[in-house]
Parts: C-alpha cells; sequence; structure tokens
C-alpha cells in the first residue's frame, strides 16, 4: 500500500476552496505549527508526519484513510 498525498493535496484544496480561505487559514484551523510551509510541503508531495495527518483528516472531517491510499491499474492497492 503507498499513502496517495496527491489525494489528500485534491480534498483539502476542494474544502479550502469551498470555504472560501487561504492555505495559511487551512493550516491554523488544522493546528499545525508552520502552517504555510507544510500545506506548501504537502501540494510538492512531502507527507506530512502522522500528528498532522491526524490533524488535516480530522479537519477534513473524517478518519477514513481508503479515499488517500494508492491503488495501482488493476485495483489492488500497491
Amino acid at each position: 500500500m503507498k499513502f496517495d498525498i496527491e489525494a489528500l493535496y485534491v480534498a483539502l484544496d476542494r474544502q479550502r476552496r469551498d470555504r472560501r480561505i487561504t492555505w495559511r487559514a487551512v493550516g491554523r484551523e488544522c493546528g499545525l505549527e508552520n502552517q504555510t510551509a507544510l500545506m506548501t510541503e504537502i501540494g510538492r508531495g512531502r507527507k506530512p508526519s502522522v500528528d498532522n495527518l491526524v490533524r488535516i483528516l480530522a479537519w477534513l472531517g473524517t478518519t477514513d484513510l481508503k479515499p488517500f491510499i494508492a491503488t495501482d491499474p488493476e485495483g489492488q492497492a500497491e
């Protein structure tokens, strides 16, 4: 299995746009220490720490990791 950081970024961006807030506001609402830098790093494909991932998922209103697990072309988890 592989964590799909791009899917996480897309989910964050979708909610951010729906709420019409900045990346800085997303980070602040998630309770991240370095709000803007971490959001930028996620956008560049860097995975957050487990603690930050939990905060981000809580902000997204989910604990389900399935949408963020990459699958191969045949539908099997990598």
